[in-house]
Order: structure tokens, then sequence, then C-alpha cells
């Protein structure tokens, strides 16, 4: 792969730090072109890559949000329950430990999360799978907002190179995400050993900051890589629905992580078509055999999840409340 190199070492704090994925500088990222077909040939031989050159505000956002997070999740049970995703449809809100399973429905998460979408309705599809963001206290659903719209912005850059890849054009991505179901999740592993089971993103790409140990990645090589990035780099991995579009010329990662010491914190941001964007192979990958299975007609982004969810845990007792349009997109 030209001008990428693996096993990439960066100088972080006066400490020389491997990373075992690609590293990009983005700062050009929306009009060169080498750099562009650079990110589509890790796209295509990794899967995940990591990225510095971003708004230097991202990382204000992410330290304001961690401190908030963390006051959040060092509450009492009872409190933090208030919130919790039953009451949004399975769609924001609190997820105590074990609320949730892996994507394979196998294993229960035993980290916590807290998730929010998006602002407002900005759409017709979006209003039938739109949940209301939950109401905590004014500092915390401030930063947590600034955090989304951080992550927006940089999710509509990264989305440029697959823009051009796959559709011929940078703006077709965007276009077809502008009223997505996108989700800012924060994570929390209050004991060391709390673990979030192996699974892959139903979005379209998935944005997050490990800056502590215990994500591991697993590429398309079938190398288990663990990933962490100090201050001013992150990580961008593939989901579903980027899978489909390419027929896994795109793959999405299994990935997991286990909380390495007590208190470790992720915060992610996952990117998703607009809940009608109908999703089928593009014509240059036709004649690709997938390593994901997907349906065999196209199919909406609202319907692509109920699909995923119930394909994932057929015998879940969950399953008749997975096929609500809230619950999925």
């Amino acid at each position: 792969m030209d001008g990428v190199e693996q096993n990439i070492f960066t100088i972080h704090g006066g400490h020389i730090m491997k990373h075992d994925l690609p590293v990009f500088d983005i700062a050009n990222i929306e009009t060169d072109k080498a750099l562009q077909s650079d990110i589509i040939a890790a796209e295509e031989e990794y899967g995940a890559y990591l990225f510095t050159g971003y708004d230097p505000k991202i990382e204000t956002c992410l330290l304001e949000t961690q401190k908030v997070a963390r006051a959040f999740f060092e509450r009492p049970l009872e409190d933090k329950m208030r919130f919790d995703y039953a009451q949004y449809d399975h769609d924001g809100g609190y997820f105590p430990k074990g609320g949730e399973k892996s994507a394979h429905g196998t294993q229960a998460d035993t980290l916590e999360y807290f998730m929010i979408g998006p602002k407002e309705a900005t759409s017709e599809a979006l209003k039938e799978v739109f949940c209301p963001r939950p109401q905590v206290e004014t500092v915390f659903d401030k930063t947590l907002s600034n955090m989304y719209e951080a992550f927006q912005q940089l999710d509509y850059r990264l989305s440029v190179p697959l823009s051009l890849y796959i559709f011929g054009d940078e703006k077709t991505i965007w276009d077809g995400s502008v009223h997505g179901n996108h989700k800012l999740r924060v994570t929390f592993g209050a004991q060391k050993g709390n673990s979030i089971a192996p699974h892959r993103d139903r979005s379209r790409q998935t944005i997050l900051f490990p800056r502590q140990p215990g994500l591991t990645i697993e590429s398309r090589k079938g190398e288990q890589v663990s990933v962490i990035a100090e201050e001013g780099m992150g990580l961008k991995n593939n989901g579903y629905q980027l899978g489909w579009l390419t027929n896994d010329a795109v793959l999405p990662c299994n990935h997991w992580a286990e909380a390495k010491n007590d208190g470790r914190m992720s915060i992610v941001y996952f990117g998703h078509m607009n809940a009608d964007f109908m999703l089928q192979p593009q014509s240059k990958f036709a004649d690709r055999t997938p390593v994901e299975g997907y349906p065999d007609k196209p199919m909406t982004v609202t319907e692509y999840a109920i699909y995923r969810k119930t394909f994932n845990d057929p015998y879940s007792t969950k399953t008749e409340s997975y096929k609500s349009a809230k619950d999925a997109a």
C-alpha cells in the first residue's frame, strides 16, 4: 500500500507509541487525491484506520464529556435508572450493566452506557424512528450535545473518500446520511474486567477515541490488533451498512473491549445512513462475494436494522419489541 505503513511509530509525551493500524493525517482529506487513495487501500486491507489532523476543539469536547459522564456514572444506580433505556424504546438513555447483549446475541455486556441520538427529527423518515433525548441536567445535556455535533462534522469529513470510492462523488454518502439516526454513546467500565462482547456495528461507520487500553479489533487479515490512540488521534471503523453497499469490499470489523483498569471510559459515535436510504450492493461491487450474510433483496436502513437485531438474536424474548421502528435504526 503506497504511502501507508503498518507498525507506525509516533511520539507522545516523550514516549514512542507503536500502531498496528495505518495512521493518516486527514487535514486535507477532502482534496488530497493521494491521501484518499491510501485511505481506501487501508479500508480494503484492514477495515479500520487511525487518524490525526482533525479540529483540536474535539479534544476539548472529549475532556468535557469525560468529566460530566464520569460524574453521571458515579451516581447511585437508582438515580441513573431514572433514565432507563426502556423508556426510550432502547434508543437512548442509560443502559445498566448487562442491559444489552452483543451484536451476536450470545453474551451480555458488563459495561454501562449512556446514549443520545439526534436533537430533533429533520425528515419524515427520521420522525418514524426518532426518540427524544433524555433530559438529565443542563450541563450534562449541553456537553453531550456539543460532542455529538463535533462528531457529526468529523463524520462528514471521513466520509469523503468512501463516497468517491463507492458512488463516484464526494457528496452521496453525506446527502444520504444528513438525516441519519446517528448515536453518541459513552461507555463506562467501573471495574477492571467489565467488557463489551465481540460484535460488529450496524452503523455506516464508527468513530471513537480509545485513550485507554482494552479495545481489540480483528482486521480483515484476521489479526487481533490492540488499539490505543493518544491525544490528537482517533479511530475510524466500518459498520454493516458500508459492508452491504460494497459486498464487504469495505469490511465491518469485529471488535470488543475490556476494562484493563477501573474506570475505563470510551466515547463512540455511530454514523448512519438516512432511515429511508435503500441499502444494496452498488454495481461496481456486484461480482464480489461478501464475507458477511446480507439479505437477498434491498432494504431501507430501518428495515435492515430490524433484520439485523432479529437475525442476531432470534430467540430473545425481546425480538418482538426489536421490531419497533424506533428501536431499530
